[in-house]
């Protein structure tokens, strides 16, 4: 009986780390997309020509949609773990779903399209 207990102890306590686990990932996630749509947003406000500075906008911010992605990615990946895992999560500190993981992939991929169009107009590549 003791070892039951133990064994249901960790796994709340491993269900406890992989939400916080999975919460780091969705504020690093928002944080690198937010970051890529100010970087972005800035370059395409910047002007219609050739510039450095514009162009090391575009790049930093293909960069973070990169990493936001990756982000989501396993965003997505850690819900159905936990999902498999975890016999009661507690879904009130959760903030993420794997839709809603999925809808910022399908975001970040809809930008990354517009990525090489917006570099050859700005950085000649």
């Amino acid at each position: 009986m003791l070892l039951l207990i133990a064994s249901a102890g960790v796994a709340a306590a491993d269900c406890e780390d992989r939400i916080h686990a999975l919460e780091g990932m969705m504020q690093d996630g928002l944080g690198d997309l937010t970051a890529a749509q100010n970087l972005t947003e800035e370059a395409l406000h910047r002007s219609n020509t050739t510039d450095l500075e514009t162009c090391n906008f575009l790049r930093t911010g293909k960069e973070r949609f990169d990493k936001a992605k990756a982000h989501f990615e396993q965003c997505v990946d850690s819900l159905e773990d936990m999902l498999t895992r975890c016999k009661a999560p507690d879904w009130s500190k959760v903030s993420a779903s794997p839709e809603l993981c999925q809808t910022r992939v399908s975001e970040i991929d809809h930008e990354l399209t517009l990525m090489p169009h917006r570099l050859t107009r700005f950085c000649g590549q």
